[in-house]
């Protein structure tokens, strides 16, 4: 059967300026370094190249490797290999219409591991996406409700905290890849950042606050994804829209 070059592969490839036989021994040794026996040579990643589908285990550790030679994030998606994955199950997509449900959305994600249907991985489709992207568009909430009475007040070094938190979880999945630190990661937005969300802010604070918040819970879906779990992680993106 003839297949299409994987060209966004070939591409991340060349701006990593590393070979087949590079990647192929950086890939072996990521993962080592995790416990992992795996057995990709150079002809694994030429095949690859050429169109082959590959395991998610074997694509999250491909794009740790590439994220890690090129310092910015790299995700199995960016390389091509969506479309390898299962068919999409049937579960709507939706998009939180209010902060209110986005924030319970949020919430209730926070008591999924990524262990929770890790072999059922999820593809969107164009129409899905298309919709959920056009609910975001017309349907956002309204502004920040700011100065809102409370007892607790938030302030701007509330949100450089929440952005050194996701800043030190990204570099320690960068360095271990995996969705290493998920479930640590998780916990600190229960229990750090979705409480802050709810109380009283300016509008000023408040806008910086759900920016935070949202790289946090687009973290959260990297993590996720790096795992295996798809379906989770798409969650976690749809959710992160309304911050």
């Amino acid at each position: 059967m003839n297949r299409e070059p994987n060209a966004q592969l070939i591409a991340v490839m060349e701006q990593a300026k590393v070979s087949n036989k590079g990647l192929a021994k950086r890939m072996k040794d990521a993962a080592a370094a995790r416990g992992i026996n795996l057995g990709t040579t150079h002809v694994s990643v030429q095949r690859w190249r050429d169109g082959a589908g590959i395991q998610p285990r074997t694509a999250a550790i491909l794009a740790d490797v590439l994220s890690t030679k090129l310092g910015r994030r790299i995700t199995p998606g960016d390389l091509g290999f969506l479309d390898h994955a299962q068919p999409p199950a049937s579960q709507p997509v939706g998009y939180p219409s209010t902060v209110p449900e986005a924030l319970s959305a949020l919430s209730s994600l926070t008591d999924s591991s990524v262990e929770t249907s890790a072999a059922d991985p999820l593809i969107v489709s164009d129409g899905d996406l298309s919709s959920t992207v056009l609910s975001w568009m017309i349907a956002r909430p309204d502004g920040i409700q700011a100065d809102r009475p409370g007892r607790q007040r938030v302030g701007m070094r509330d949100v450089r905290a929440i952005r050194d938190a996701a800043g030190m979880f990204m570099q320690l999945d960068f360095k271990y890849g995996g969705g290493h630190g998920h479930k640590a990661l998780r916990h600190y937005f229960r229990h750090e950042v979705l409480p802050l969300l709810d109380v009283s802010y300016s509008e000023k604070v408040g806008t910086a606050l759900f920016g935070a918040a949202a790289e946090v819970s687009q973290l959260l879906a990297w993590t996720a994804y790096d795992t295996g779990n798809h379906r989770l992680a798409h969650r976690y993106l749809s959710s992160t829209l309304s911050d």
